[in-house]
């Protein structure tokens, strides 16, 4: 592997509009051990973007909420196959017609089969966070919102179709079964038993890392309250931590049985390639095979189980290209 190639890879990755990028390449059996920043830790400011600084992990936090589920399902507490509405009141939520809300498994959500839109990236959305970014946003509104503002895209099981809709849902399933907030449980089966001690629930919890900006085109995230994502992708962390945790699930840790692994990677086809289990994604990268799960703020995290390889780091702004950036990765440590 040639550091210079990672270096010219990370120097792309800071270039506008990113304010600066963090890249973090790591395999323990290989040698190697890569991370490095490049830019600022915000636009308009003069501190240099650290290697070791936090950022928002943004849908990556799925991964969690799909392990605590997994979990979950393995403790007998649940079934992926029980309804979401055994646990949540569902009567509200929008389905196709000649439908009912009591077809949505939890595995629908898990897979983004439910045929819930995803209120997240609508229009709609982005106006009521603009205009309410100063203040908490508690998932049960925001849940009511996307119910009384969405649609269906499909019927439950029909077609994959992303929606953090379905992962709010999952986050109040884990509390109302458990009786712990979605928070603690993230820090009691996931964070503290992985020494992960950088990783911490925005709008929820004390940091525990610094927090870099984020930019949609000139708009600084950071100035909207960090609340609003929660279980369907609300916590900062570190490339470390994000490495640990990657690397971990690779060797299934954080479950009793391999069983349980292989169904939380066992996944439906997304249309960008690749499959989606449950709150991870199975992609090919430079040729391998990947696990992993990308972030709505420039956020990247993949495991390159055939390499031994991890790949984590950001680029704190919407809308860079990702996927190039991986693939030339891969295969310059391939």
């Amino acid at each position: 592997m040639s550091e210079e190639s990672l270096d010219d890879i990370l120097q792309r990755l800071g270039e506008a509009p990113s304010p600066g990028a963090i890249l973090h390449v790591t395999s323990p059996s290989r040698g190697i051990e890569y991370h490095r920043s490049t830019g600022l830790f915000e636009r308009e400011g003069d501190r240099a973007l650290a290697p070791v600084d936090g950022y928002r992990i943004a849908s990556t936090s799925k991964m969690f909420t799909g392990v605590i589920i997994m979990q979950l399902a393995e403790e007998g507490v649940l079934s992926t196959g029980d309804s979401a509405g055994d646990f949540i009141e569902v009567s509200s939520v929008p389905v196709a017609k000649g439908h009912s809300p009591e077809e949505i498994s939890i595995q629908h959500l898990l897979t983004h089969t439910s045929g819930l839109w995803d209120f997240a990236m609508s229009d709609d959305w982005g106006r009521y966070v603009a205009a309410n970014r100063d203040n908490f946003f508690n998932p049960r509104d925001t849940l009511a919102w996307a119910f009384e503002h969405g649609h269906a895209v499909g019927a439950p099981g029909e077609k994959y179709e992303y929606s953090d809709t379905g992962y709010v849902m999952l986050g109040l399933i884990s509390e109302a079964v458990t009786g712990q907030t979605w928070g603690d449980l993230c820090r009691e089966r996931i964070l503290t038993p992985l020494g992960m001690n950088s990783t911490w629930l925005e709008g929820y919890e004390s940091p525990a890392s610094t927090l870099s900006h984020t930019y949609i085109g000139k708009y600084d995230g950071i100035r909207t309250h960090g609340s609003v994502d929660w279980a369907a992708g609300g916590h900062v962390s570190t490339t470390v931590d994000m490495c640990t945790f990657i690397q971990a699930m690779h060797r299934g840790e954080l479950f009793q049985h391999k069983s349980t692994q292989e169904a939380w990677l066992d996944g439906v086809p997304m249309d960008t390639g690749g499959s989606y289990g449950a709150g991870v994604m199975i992609r090919k990268f430079g040729g391998y095979e990947t696990i992993g799960h990308g972030g709505f703020w420039g956020s990247f995290l993949i495991h390159a189980p055939d390499l031994d390889t991890s790949v984590a780091g950001t680029v704190n702004v919407v809308g860079a290209d990702r996927v190039s950036m991986l693939n030339d990765v891969i295969t310059a440590v391939s």
